[in-house]
Formats: C-alpha cells, structure tokens, sequence
C-alpha cells in the first residue's frame, strides 16, 4: 500500500500521548501494532498493565514499530480482542480507515467492547460507524505543524483533537393556570 513516514510518526506520537495520558490518570494501559518485534517473528504487544514501568515498556514496543505490516490492523484486532479485559477500551490510531477497519470496529462494537477510532487521515471518517467515538487529527492540526510547541507532548495531542462545543440547556418553569 505503500509508506508514509509522516503519518507512521504521527501515530506513533498520538498513540504514545494517549499512553502517557492513561498512566497519568492509573489506568491499565497496554499497546498493540501490526508489526513484529525486530529481528524476530514475534508481534508486537504490551499486554495491558498498571506497572511502574509500564509505560516504559509501552513506549519501547513503539519504537520498535516500522513501516513493515506483518497482518492487517483490522485481522489483528479481531484477533487479539479476545485476551484483554472485558473492562478495557480499544483505541485504535489509524492513518487510514478502510471498509474492513470499520468492519472490525463494528463487530467489537456489537461485541459489547468499548472502541474508539482515532483517525489521522486527511478526510474524516466515513459516518458509517454510527455512534462509536471517533476523532479526527489531520496534519493540518495545529499540534503536528512545525514550529508549534506545547508545554508536554500529551498536551500537544490531546489538546489538538477537536471536540464539539458543549450545548447549553437552560430550562424554564412552566405553570399551569
């Protein structure tokens, strides 16, 4: 399909500010590519964990991710989803969202998994997928243009990711005459 160093990177930087994000807040945090370990036949997975170390574990499986696909991501979700917890939530980061990602997304979904889509692709994701959460961060958010500096990297990628503006519900007291 080819290869994009840009949109590999990004990913990479998301999905690490997440990480970071989730053991910041204590959660159980874990990591899965579709690729293998280097060297080896063996995939890449961090099982889910609470570890003092885990996010150092987390961020040095993602250094070992390269442009190199040894499944497809849709196949390796389906595939791994059964050995985590029926208490997680599966975030996907994507630089590309194909027919059979969101297949995947579905079945998980229907499945009565928690998933959320996170999308780097220039175009949003098709509206197919209902009401799962998904979010959008092209490159042209500001958080990946260069020159643009934020206080930590998490901040950077969670600050960047658009969000709806909150509605505001004012009620008013009706009387019956």
């Amino acid at each position: 399909m080819g290869f994009n160093a840009d949109l590999l990177e990004r990913a990479v930087s998301v999905a690490a500010s997440i990480a970071n994000y989730g053991v910041q807040q204590g959660w159980g945090v874990g990591f899965y590519a579709n690729g293998s370990v280097p060297n080896s036949d063996q995939p890449i997975r961090v099982a889910p964990g609470r570890s003092p170390d885990q996010l150092g574990r987390v961020l040095e499986a993602m250094a070992a991710v390269t442009e190199f696909a040894t499944s497809a991501i849709d196949l390796m979700l389906l595939r791994e989803s059964p050995g985590l917890p029926w208490v997680a939530t599966i975030v996907l980061v994507t630089g590309i969202v194909t027919d059979e990602i969101m297949v995947a997304l579905l079945r998980l979904k229907e499945a009565g998994r928690r998933v959320v889509l996170i999308s780097l692709a220039d175009d949003p994701p098709p509206l197919e997928l209902g009401n799962m959460l998904t979010y959008h961060i092209p490159a042209t958010v500001p958080a990946f243009q260069k020159g643009r500096k934020a206080a930590t990297a998490t901040e950077a990628a969670l600050n960047a990711i658009p969000t709806p503006e909150p509605l505001g519900i004012s009620f008013e007291k009706i009387t019956q005459n």
